[in-house]
């Protein structure tokens, strides 16, 4: 579950890591070591990180454009093989 924590001028929404593994489809691995090297920026809670929703929105644009990417190369080698 999402949790609340009002950020004086509205609502910001943050991630639990478990949350942020399942809306991102990566393991509990990637995930810390994507904000051990700064792709993402976990917010220290006591012993542990939350993720910010903006956060986890900018990941999985980039996630989906490197999918993307990644289709239309294969694509493209299939076409120059024929």
């Amino acid at each position: 579950r999402v949790s609340e924590i009002n950020a004086g001028m509205g609502i910001a929404l943050f991630y639990r890591p478990i949350e942020a593994q399942a809306r991102l489809g990566v393991s509990a691995e990637t995930l810390n070591k994507w904000r051990r090297e700064g792709f993402l920026r976990g917010h220290a809670v006591g012993r542990g990180y939350i993720y910010d929703q903006g956060q986890l929105d900018e990941a999985e644009m980039f996630l989906r454009r490197r999918e993307i990417d990644r289709k239309n190369t294969t694509y493209e080698e299939m076409k120059s093989n024929e």
